[in-house]
């Protein structure tokens, strides 16, 4: 067990060493002044000035869903947040990067597209040919081969929402649905990216989740990192979100925001807890989609 499961695994004996020094804190962080929540980061400069003149005053905000969910689970939760939005006739651009390998339900992508991202970061295609007109206000990408294009060091600048811009394609938001963020990947999509960490009480979501939250604060350790639980029991959740915010502070040196819990329930798997790899599927509800939908809506404002 390597220190990122054991971290997430503590028994509530082993904690009680620690629950007073806990108590004080959330007792002081209770009574000081409310800080406010941390604000997505701004662009400056030159480059603010250059989009705010290709897509007016409201630059197009970028939400990063960062999944410690199985794979079939990453896609419908970003399908299904794409589809409130554009429903209410928010712009929206659908990202997606699972690997078709992971997935079992959604073994194609939702939309067919001829190109990937990846060439388009590799400028082998204008950026016109990699996004596809899905529905009504709705456009969708996939970018799977784009990490193996950053791997190689074969995607250059600028970057997607900068290209968007140039060739004149309006959106008011892009979700990228993903189960491997990074901070370095990341920048080829936009400069500045609100991530929320999805995961569950189960084990195997924690481990990844904290997997996911050292890899986006790699270069950005002063980073807050906003966290959705989503399971059957509230209770459940928030004693899950409590051993996953000792463990990214006492490894990471990282503080975590709660989001707060969405009632899920998990899918039937033949497969017992401890042999499975993947965390447990699960029966995603709309409540879950309206309320990320909602958190995205609220960006940069």
């Amino acid at each position: 067990m390597d220190s990122s499961e054991q971290a997430v695994t503590e028994t509530p004996a082993a904690e009680a060493s620690t629950a007073e020094a806990s108590a004080a804190e959330t007792t002081a962080a209770s009574t000081a002044p409310a800080a406010p929540a941390p604000a997505p980061a701004s662009m400056t400069g030159d480059q603010a000035d250059g989009l705010r003149e290709l897509f007016g005053n409201g630059a197009p905000r970028t939400l990063a869903l960062a999944c410690a969910l199985d794979a079939d689970d990453t896609v419908w939760l970003g399908q299904g947040v794409a589809q409130i939005l554009r429903r209410e006739g928010t712009k929206t651009l659908l990202i997606d990067e699972v690997r078709l390998a992971d997935r079992r339900a959604f073994p194609k992508l939702a939309y067919r597209t001829k190109y990937d991202l990846g060439q388009v970061m590799e400028n082998l295609v204008p950026i016109e040919k990699a996004i596809v007109d899905a529905e009504e206000n709705l456009k969708f990408a996939c970018a799977i081969r784009l990490r193996k294009s950053h791997e190689l060091r074969r995607a250059k600048h600028p970057n997607v929402l900068e290209r968007l811009a140039t060739a004149g394609i309006e959106i008011d938001i892009m979700i990228i649905a993903t189960q491997d963020p990074s901070h370095e990947g990341f920048g080829f999509f936009a400069d500045e990216i609100d991530v929320i960490v999805v995961a569950t009480p189960e084990q195997t979501s924690l481990v990844r989740a904290l997997e996911l939250i050292r890899s986006m604060t790699a270069q950005d350790p002063d980073r807050v990192v906003p966290v959705l639980m989503v399971g059957k029991e509230e209770a459940e959740c928030q004693e899950a979100f409590s051993r996953l915010q000792q463990a990214s502070s006492s490894l990471l040196g990282t503080d975590l925001e709660d989001l707060g819990w969405v009632a899920a329930r998990p899918t039937i798997d033949p497969l017992p807890a401890r042999t499975r790899k993947t965390p447990t599927g699960l029966i995603l509800p709309a409540g879950l989609f309206k309320k990320l939908a909602n958190l995205a809506r609220g960006l940069g404002r």
